[in-house]
């Protein structure tokens, strides 16, 4: 049996102190009587300035409403569970910019001279939503994009891709890829050419370097499409912790291109 152990309040505070979220402790009406080191930095307001402000003082004006709420809530012992529901919100840091937020922890505390106090916590969101709407802004101009363009899981099977890369095979929309490799895709033998042939240069693709990439060009003769002249561009795609997670596929057609080649190439020959 583990033996009974209390933390002292020096103890909480200075784990508070070194927490990297913000954490801020205000009374039942929302004037503010603690915050972290956090906090202060984040939003570049004093000690001194900090005891004289209210927590709705920090809170971005659309949001106010909503924050009012969830004290509301809090002060009466019901705060939403952080886990089912997601609580952003954005903070007005003293030089006027935004800091997006999520709580993480709001909870109603009895303290030791019988005063109640509301504590939270929360995480600084910003390079998370600029990363999301990044990625949102990405995922239109690929969509887009005439050039087909796919990414591929580590077993080669499509996890991701424009329409357009699904039109090249036949298919009306990415939905009907998605969990295939490009043999099964274009509907070639994985064993024998030119399926096994684009499953080999996807693996291939995948023991390069950052930041290579391999070049394929190729024609593609299927029912629908006769002749197809291509170029590939397949290079490996890895995470933040750089671990290979993937292949990435960008196929421009190129017909046109040699036709015009072609006919340029004869008329230099008459």
């Amino acid at each position: 049996m583990e033996k009974p152990f209390k933390f002292t309040e020096r103890q909480c505070r200075e784990f508070i102190e070194k927490a990297s979220e913000l954490i801020f402790c205000a009374d039942m009406d929302g004037n503010l009587i603690y915050v972290n080191k956090c906090w202060k930095a984040k939003l570049g307001y004093s000690e001194k300035e900090a005891c004289l402000m209210t927590v709705w003082d920090v809170i971005h004006p659309d949001h106010l409403e909503r924050c009012r709420q969830y004290f509301v809530l809090i002060k009466e012992g019901k705060a939403p569970d952080p886990e089912k529901e997601s609580i952003e919100t954005t903070f007005i840091s003293k030089a006027r910019e935004p800091l997006k937020v999520e709580m993480n922890a709001g909870c109603l505390l009895e303290c030791c001279n019988g005063q109640n106090v509301i504590m939270c916590s929360f995480n600084d969101i910003s390079a998370r939503s600029k990363a999301e709407e990044r990625i949102t802004y990405l995922a239109g101009l690929v969509e887009q994009s005439d050039d087909m363009i796919a990414f591929k899981d580590l077993d080669l099977k499509v996890v991701a891709a424009n329409d357009s890369y699904a039109k090249l095979s036949g298919h009306s929309s990415a939905r009907d890829i998605l969990g295939k490799n490009c043999a099964e895709i274009f509907g070639f033998s994985p064993d024998a050419d030119p399926g096994k042939f684009y499953l080999e240069r996807d693996m291939e693709a995948q023991q390069l370097k950052p930041g290579d990439y391999l070049l394929v060009e190729n024609i593609i003769d299927l029912p629908k499409f006769k002749d197809r002249h291509i170029i590939s561009k397949k290079f490996p795609v890895y995470n933040s912790a750089s671990n290979l997670i993937g292949t990435g596929d960008i196929i421009r057609e190129t017909t046109e291109f040699k036709k015009t080649q072609t006919r340029l190439c004869e008329s230099q020959q008459h």
